[in-house]
């Protein structure tokens, strides 16, 4: 070939190539993508009157950046596809923010749907192509939204003995316990009511009560300015056995009442108590204005019928649990036109499942998220249009008790909307009617027991005859406050098949599905009537192949059911979970062959965000029981097992774990509502307990090492999500923590009070600095955090825009130089297979 010819064709190649260039660079951009409100597709209820849109950058070029953005949002769908935000239109935007870009447009009301779509601009500022409309829908954003009432059947009653202090070691190591009653009011006395534990023999009258003691008021949580209204403390008070303690003064108008035992009352065992059945707080009008108030205690123990809430339960004497079976609810109703849209807005204390017209609403299990349910409950919004019809109606509620220690409890609000513009709402209220089902008990840790010969074959649907059913009650006690669930649902997510059926000779058959996962068994079934099968799950075997239950505890992981009789029976539980391998079946009818039994996987239903795979099986190995372990302690919070008599949110557990949660998982909106469920839990005075919610497990008074949890997962979900809006909701109660006296080991005052969960985090010595070998202790290591931790959040408060550029996931650049493109929040490889979670930065404002 001579060389004019080569030449002439390097020319065509090159006409050619930037022919290709030009047509590229006239060629419309890509569109955003993964467009999200509040972390989710297309929510169905938010209550946020200003959410944040979110959404990824697309493009096909090189280092390249977002230097724009126009967001349209509108009422209808027609409006949107003639480009008009009537609603909000941000304009041309200068900004590379995509993610946590808030609304800004007209008002937006409850119940309604508002649709959305994006634009972006490049480095070269060409305009990409608008995305793909999505939506979201409001829920109830005011308080007159609110209508239904909480409703329930036959009262149950938890354990009662009253609230008992942890033992001292000498009668003057002073406790108190205090009641906050929301708001100064006018008080005239206190009742204080003798412990006489139920479960304690012989019995012992008068238990813990204080042999000198004094009564304070105040405005103020640490009682800065306390007001002395009795004082018993200047000689020994005779023990008043089974008789209350009435104390009356002139009237003091107070927020907070005390109890302080100066000289405590010696046990059994030689040790030092302080504890109360009941305290009443009176009013000037003679009533008891303590009744479910918030309570907080120096110390407080947490075993059966002890607990610092059982304080102000209403019940004066020690007393054992009144337990029933879970209630079905229902109410008719009727439809007489067509139906446009129907939404129902529904939750419970603690589980429910809702059902119209014989169908069940949705695919969540285990519904709503555990909470601080003396602060809040939360509820779920279904779409449930197609499941209504024109004529009669049914709505039916199942509850469980969950992790609500008292009576189940539901909660309803069925809107429905019409094609004339007309809205009707069923609501629970006392027209509601009550039966017992086949559930006959029900206990997360224990399991549940079912009756099939107690269905009551269409109680759901209309025509069902509900004569015998009695009228509900309404609920007394409820939560305060109820907030839209916005955390990823507990679901069952799949299906696992067994690995072995092992008969023994005891009759007992021995299921193995192989790992250890969280959820239940489905067994399918027929036989006689009355037929009862027994199921035990465990994570272990003794070594002669017999199940191990030993590290459960007292947990009983045990489910029964017993057969109707007939066809083919198919049996899974509803309101509890078990984390376990192995599962013992006793009483099965005939053989149980591996086709009649699976394993249901069930955990909050989170998005894989980041993967991992190399060249090692070990590695991969380890990085899939990871991965486990994480999704089978994420039950609506963070727990820290998910088998025995325990599953609590522990902090210290949490917080270990987050960042290898999130590295993996979508976790924004999880850890956004544990942060509330933190926050409701943190007492009057700061402190952070070592459970959110606390409950039967840690101390309010939190342990330094666990309660940091708090600010720190707040970090993670600002330095990994780039959320602003959770360090403005939490940075004032962090402060609160900070700052004595809700730290106590700051204040280093009682350091003795924290002592005894410290020695978790290498021993009290290591605690009060005096162990040089741990670099002078744990307390000087905390002062430390905690001026870098708020270091670090004021600045984020006071101008956030200097530091976003540093957070993971907030610049929409995108580099594509192969094999990764890293604008996605993920590196994703070019055959679409994810190599990792997020690029960690270097910089070191990050840590």
């Amino acid at each position: 070939m001579s060389v004019r010819t080569q030449l002439s064709l390097m020319g065509y190649a090159l006409v050619a190539a930037f022919a290709t260039v030009n047509a590229a660079a006239q060629a419309p951009l890509p569109a955003p993508d993964n467009a999200r409100t509040e972390y989710t597709r297309e929510p169905l209820g938010i209550e946020t009157k200003a959410p944040r849109f979110s959404w990824w950058m697309r493009h096909p070029e090189n280092d390249q950046t977002q230097t724009a953005y126009q967001i349209l949002v509108a009422p209808s769908l027609d409006a949107l596809a003639k480009d008009q935000g009537e609603l909000w239109d941000s304009g041309k935007a200068v900004s590379n923010a995509n993610v946590h870009v808030e609304y800004a447009g007209k008002p937006l009301a409850s119940y309604q749907r508002y649709f959305w779509k994006v634009r972006i601009w490049d480095a070269q500022d060409r305009p990409s192509a608008y995305s793909e409309p999505t939506w979201f829908e409001m829920a109830l954003l005011e308080p007159g939204d609110f209508t239904a009432k909480w409703i329930r059947g036959d009262l149950e009653l938890p354990d009662s003995n009253g609230t008992q202090s942890d033992a001292m070691d000498a009668a003057d190591k002073a406790q108190w316990v205090q009641v906050d009653l929301g708001q100064p009011k006018p008080l005239t006395g206190v009742t204080l009511f003798p412990c006489n534990p139920f479960d304690l023999e012989p019995k012992a009258p008068g238990f813990g009560f204080p042999v000198r003691y004094k009564v304070e008021v105040s405005d103020a949580a640490d009682f800065s300015a306390a007001t002395l209204v009795a004082d018993k403390t200047t000689e020994d008070q005779p023990n008043p056995g089974v008789e209350p303690v009435k104390l009356t003064f002139p009237v003091k108008p107070a927020r907070f009442v005390r109890v302080t035992g100066a000289k405590l009352s010696e046990n059994a065992k030689k040790q030092f108590i302080l504890a109360l059945a009941e305290l009443e707080v009176l009013d000037d009008q003679s009533h008891n204005v303590a009744l479910n108030a918030p309570v907080s205690a120096s110390s407080a123990i947490n075993k059966r019928g002890w607990h610092a809430e059982r304080l102000v339960d209403g019940r004066q004497v020690s007393e054992p649990s009144k337990h029933f079976a879970p209630p079905l609810l229902r109410k008719g109703f009727a439809v007489g036109k067509p139906v446009v849209r129907a939404r129902a807005y529904v939750s419970g204390l603690g589980y429910y499942e809702l059902y119209l017209n014989g169908r069940k609403a949705g695919d969540r299990v285990l519904d709503p998220g555990n909470q601080k349910y003396f602060k809040r409950a939360l509820y779920s919004a279904y779409d449930v249009t197609k499941m209504l019809q024109q004529g009669d109606n049914v709505a039916g509620m199942m509850l469980g008790h969950g992790w609500h220690r008292e009576t189940c409890a539901g909660w309803l609000q069925l809107r429905i909307e019409y094609g004339d513009g007309s809205v009707d709402t069923i609501v629970t209220d006392p027209s509601w009617k009550y039966a017992a089902g086949a559930i006959v008990e029900d206990s997360l840790y224990n399991g549940e027991t079912y009756d099939a010969r107690l269905e009551k074959d269409g109680w759901d649907k209309p025509g069902y005859d509900d004569a015998t059913w009695a009228a509900v009650t309404v609920y007394d006690t409820p939560p305060p406050a109820l907030s839209a669930q916005v955390m990823p649902p507990i679901r069952e997510v799949k299906t696992i098949p067994v690995t072995s059926v092992m008969a023994r000779e005891d009759g007992a058959v021995i299921v193995d599905f192989g790992q250890n996962f969280t959820g239940w068994v489905r067994l399918s079934v027929s036989g006689k009537p009355g037929t009862e099968i027994t199921i035990r799950h465990a994570e272990l075997l003794h070594p002669d192949g017999s199940l191990n239950p030993e590290n459960l505890r007292s947990a009983l992981a045990t489910d029964k059911y017993t057969l109707r009789g007939g066809d083919i029976e198919t049996y899974s539980p509803r309101f509890t979970q078990h984390g376990f391998r192995y599962a013992e079946i006793k009483g099965y009818p005939g053989k149980l062959s591996p086709d009649r039994i699976k394993g249901c996987v069930v955990h909050t239903d989170l998005q894989r965000a980041g993967e991992f795979t190399c060249s090692s099986p070990l590695f991969n190995r380890i990085d899939e029981i990871t991965n486990w372990s994480i999704l089978s302690n994420c039950m609506s919070i963070p727990t820290d097992c998910p088998q025995r008599d325990e599953r609590m949110g522990w902090m210290g557990d949490a917080h270990l774990a987050a960042e290898a949660s999130i590295l993996n998982y979508d976790m924004a909106a999880f850890y956004e509502g544990w942060l509330r469920v933190i926050a409701d839990s943190q007492s009057p005075e700061g402190f952070v307990p070592d459970t959110a919610p606390n409950a039967a497990f840690g101390s309010q008074n939190g342990d330094p090492a666990w309660a940091a949890a708090y600010p720190l997962v707040t970090w993670y979900v600002y330095r990994y999500y780039g959320d602003r809006r959770a360090m403005e909701e939490h940075y004032p109660n962090l402060v609160r923590w900070f700052n004595p006296p809700g730290n106590l080991l700051l204040d280093r005052k009682d350091s003795e009070r924290v002592c005894h969960g410290a020695q978790q985090a290498r021993g009290c010595a290591a605690i009060r600095g005096k162990d040089d070998g741990h670099r002078g202790g744990l307390q000087r290591e905390i002062l430390r955090q905690r001026e870098r931790l708020l270091r670090q959040r004021k600045p984020v408060l006071a101008n956030l825009a200097a530091v976003s550029r540093h957070l993971p996931g907030r610049s929409a650049r995108a580099r594509t130089r192969p094999p990764f493109q890293r604008n996605r929040g993920n590196t994703q490889g070019t055959s679409g297979h994810r190599n990792t979670g997020h690029e960690i930065p270097v910089s070191g404002a990050e840590r």
